[in-house]
């Protein structure tokens, strides 16, 4: 029973980063284009591309910390 716990406060830590570090990103991406008026279509492209990996780089860091729980319970 404890050991069960243990896990999953591991994956909960490790999925609280996880949308720490996307709200962070988010944050920022507002901020620039609040301040920095309109954008051209190459530079929305860019930030929608941006948008695209940092969501690729979350979801390997959740499926990563899934993995190592599953290594730990066997």
């Amino acid at each position: 029973m404890a050991h069960s716990f243990t896990l999953l406060k591991a994956e909960v830590k490790a999925l609280q980063q996880a949308n720490a570090l996307k709200k962070r990103r988010a944050n920022k991406r507002r901020k620039r284009i609040q301040l920095g008026g309109s954008l051209t279509i190459e530079e929305g492209d860019e930030l929608g591309q941006r948008r695209k990996e940092n969501h690729d780089d979350v979801a390997h860091v959740i499926k990563l910390d899934i993995m190592l729980v599953r290594v730990k319970r066997h």
